[in-house]
């Protein structure tokens, strides 16, 4: 009778699935178009008031008469006295202070740029982007082709997280003038925020032929430098993950284990790494088995990775990687022995690029699983070596500092002849935009495989929903950076009863005299069922 019922869900699932898939997603992108098409959220109605205040770069007040000459002097000369002294505050990094007098100065002479381009600069330092954003906004409306405020515009977008939108405003500049060396070496800083250092490195390049602001050059080369160096890493990284199998025991995966990796740039072009790791990898049943054991496998893994990256071409990036693993019986006393020598041979071949708001991609990959199969001359079932072929399509958008939307939809088939697909998509939501950075996400993604599997987790005609609360954050002192999340999500299909998961996860990543980075990650999960899948992992590093 419950086979039929669950037969019976697993007929009806995927029509009723689709329809909400399609229901909630229409909603999620209704919500996301309204909630993110706002070009700047003031952070308090005073703001707004002291914005409408000043009236804008180029108009006056309503109600405001024409001043007599004397007047108009005596308003030049306050409005001079309030910038002269807004700058002094700034110096002494008074921010607070010297954007009140410049506010004043806009008020005694509503259409100053000057006192418009230094409240602009003065609200980024004090990291009150969105006011800084209204401010330069305003500037540009009145002046769109004023380079020297259209690039500040832009640095205070990419420092308030909108990449795309200042990638954007470098490449107008740009296109104005490709003589332009500020607008170079901005676009060489997003280009390395981006991950792409040997870009960054070409752009800067042109930066200084060209004449760029030297300071911030020199401060821009040092970072290069310090991601393009050479770099060896050890570390260790344990994992305890439960799963589910259809017609199976539940068990438990575990993998302990050493790695060491290094990574170095060829002639500052093409970025190369290798790692190498020893591990202990065992499956564990849950309940004793025939022998006495509840052993399924015990194995020693080797495995050898390298790969490369191809990013001096930004916008358009590649990598590709290879991975092999051998696999050694630690003990003997397991319900499935290790087939022969056999091994896993894996792959990955990523390409990606950046245009305007939008982020596509392609990945196609082989990742390794672990397989109980049939093995016919000895009529027993032994570890299989096995993987996943999939291919992966990618759509990133990012509509400011504040919003993003991704989807993505992937079709694999593994080496035991079961295919996946799976397509979904993520709304983000950044409620403050400050260190630290505080995002809101709800995800929404549907999957399916063609049959259950007694050796990994096939949930049938399925549908998950996640709602995700990150932080984020760094400190200049020591190279620290941090984060930490919190997930709630919910996982219905045909063949599983319904799984309710908490998940928690953080890094911290800090550095020493700065060649010396330590790293520490950690996750940890407990659902419904008090399934427990935990991983944490350390490393330290030495840059050369």
């Amino acid at each position: 009778m419950r086979a039929r019922k669950r037969r019976a869900r697993r007929d009806l699932a995927p029509g009723r699935t689709r329809a909400v898939v399609l229901f909630i997603s229409v909603l999620a992108l209704l919500f996301a178009k309204f909630a993110f098409s706002a070009e700047a959220w003031p952070e308090d109605d005073s703001a707004s008031d002291s914005t409408a205040a000043t009236a804008g770069v180029s108009g006056t007040s309503a109600t405001r008469s024409e001043p007599t000459t004397a007047a108009a002097e005596g308003n030049a000369a306050a409005a001079d006295s309030l910038i002269r002294a807004a700058r002094l505050l700034a110096d002494e990094k008074r921010f607070d202070a010297a954007a009140d007098d410049l506010r004043q100065a806009l008020v005694v002479r509503p259409g100053d740029t000057t006192a418009w381009s230094l409240l602009a600069r003065v609200l980024s330092w004090d990291r009150r982007y969105d006011e800084s954003l209204a401010a330069y906004r305003e500037l540009l409306a009145a002046h769109p082709d004023d380079t020297f405020d259209r690039a500040g515009y832009a640095r205070v977008l990419s420092w308030s997280g909108d990449l795309s939108g200042a990638a954007m405003e470098y490449r107008r500049l740009l296109r104005a003038n490709s003589a332009n060396g500020d607008a170079w070496l901005g676009q060489a800083t997003i280009a390395r925020w981006r991950g792409a250092a040997t870009a960054a490195d070409r752009d800067a390049a042109k930066a200084a032929a060209l004449g760029a602001d030297a300071s911030a050059l020199a401060e821009e080369r040092r970072a290069i430098d310090r991601a393009l160096a050479p770099t060896t890493t050890l570390g260790v990284t344990t994992s305890h993950e439960l799963q589910r199998a259809s017609g199976a025991p539940d068990f438990t995966i575990e993998e302990t284990g050493p790695f060491g990796a290094a990574r170095a740039t060829l002639g500052r072009s093409v970025g190369v790494g290798a790692r190498v790791a020893r591990t202990r990898l065992f499956e564990r049943n849950t309940r004793p088995a025939p022998g006495d054991t509840t052993l399924n496998y015990d194995l020693e893994s080797r495995s050898l990775r390298l790969d490369a990256s191809f990013l001096r071409g930004y916008p358009i990036q590649a990598s590709v990687a290879g991975e092999w693993r051998s696999f050694d019986a630690t003990s003997a006393k397991v319900l499935y022995p290790r087939n022969g020598g056999a091994a896993f041979t894996g792959w990955n071949a990523r390409v990606w690029g950046f245009a305007g708001r939008w982020t596509p991609g392609i990945t196609a990959r082989r990742t390794f699983l672990a397989l109980k199969e049939w093995h016919a001359p000895t009529a027993t079932l032994r570890f299989e070596p096995g993987h996943l072929t999939d291919v992966e399509g990618t759509l990133g958008y990012q509509w400011n500092a504040r919003g993003t939307v991704s989807l993505a939809a992937t079709r694999g088939e593994t080496s035991d002849d079961n295919r996946r697909w799976r397509s979904g998509g993520t709304v983000a939501y950044r409620v403050h935009i400050g260190r630290p950075s505080v995002r809101l996400d709800y995800g929404l993604t549907f999957a399916d495989w063609d049959r259950r599997s007694p050796s990994y987790f096939t949930p049938l005609a399925s549908t998950r929903q996640a709602g995700g609360l990150s932080l984020s954050g760094y400190a200049v002192p020591g190279d620290v950076d941090y984060g930490a999340r919190y997930e709630l999500s919910h996982l219905a299909s045909s063949n599983f009863d319904d799984i309710v998961a908490h998940s928690f996860s953080g890094y911290l990543n800090g550095t020493i005299a700065d060649r010396f980075p330590l790293g520490l990650e950690a996750s940890y999960s407990v659902d419904n069922n008090d399934y427990k899948t935990w991983y944490v992992g350390l490393t330290g590093s030495a840059r050369w």
